[in-house]
């Protein structure tokens, strides 16, 4: 599983008109990928995601490459002015963007393991499919490539207490994360519906428990049906730190 799942196609070259930018003091300093719609300076981060694999798939034929250049002396300018002194139309911008159109292309064996998960996914109903890359910063398309490949794909089954599924190609690994069926909430930050499943925890009267309902055996279901199409299937279960969307809503 050597070969990258996701190759990066676009027209052009790396770094369109450097040399231009060079002339104002702006040197290359990292790519990254964008939502074509998305502002560019406030992008870094990119995801596609789809209710299924079709979607999910086009949605990867609609990607940007932004190339941003970073001129070094008007960031140390930026840095050391006071904010309320600095003028917008006499300081140079600490940085200048330019954005290509570009596709992830997948390749063949990717999008069959992936119609495998999804046919298994969709039997106990499938909410979402999502591909994140928030790597570490690159200054080149191949190593913005490579970063790609250490992504896992979530793929989110509409199954009460699993938090997500993830697939990781590189191993051939599908783990399930689960949420734990208690939580410990001071007493002040519970309201709602959700004070019907409190039960008082003795000789401390400022915390309640509560109780969240995990459909366990639905749960090994799944993992075994994921253990008949792939090398790796692992279950986990979540720290209590992290808590189903339910209940943070609740305690907000």
């Amino acid at each position: 599983m050597s070969q990258p799942f996701l190759s990066i196609n676009y027209d052009g070259e790396e770094y369109p008109n450097a040399e231009q930018n060079s002339l104002m003091g702006y040197d290359p300093n990292r790519i990254f990928l964008t939502d074509s719609n998305e502002e560019v300076d406030m992008a870094e981060n990119f995801s596609a995601s789809a209710e299924n694999m079709r979607e999910f798939f086009s949605e990867l034929g609609n990607v940007s490459l932004v190339f941003r250049y970073k001129n070094g002396r008007a960031a140390r300018d930026l840095q050391e002015t006071p904010e309320h002194e600095i003028d917008e139309f006499r300081t140079a911008p600490a940085y200048s963007f330019g954005l290509a159109e570009a596709e992830l292309d997948p390749n063949y064996e990717w999008m069959e393991k992936l119609g495998s998960l999804e046919e298994i996914v969709s039997q106990y109903g499938l909410d979402e499919i999502k591909f994140e890359n928030s790597g570490i910063p690159q200054q080149r398309i191949e190593e913005l490539e490579e970063t790609l490949q250490d992504q896992p794909l979530h793929v989110l089954p509409d199954i009460q207490g699993l938090a997500d599924l993830k697939y990781d190609w590189g191993s051939d690994t599908a783990r399930i994360e689960v949420y734990s069926d208690n939580y410990f909430i001071k007493d002040g930050f519970v309201n709602g519906d959700l004070r019907g499943a409190l039960i008082d925890i003795p000789r401390n009267t400022n915390w309640r428990k509560v109780n969240y309902r995990v459909d366990r055996e639905e749960i090994l279901e799944l993992k075994e049906d994921l253990e008949q199409e792939f090398e790796n299937v692992e279950l986990g279960q979540l720290d209590q730190k992290v808590k189903p969307p339910e209940i943070e809503e609740e305690i907000q």
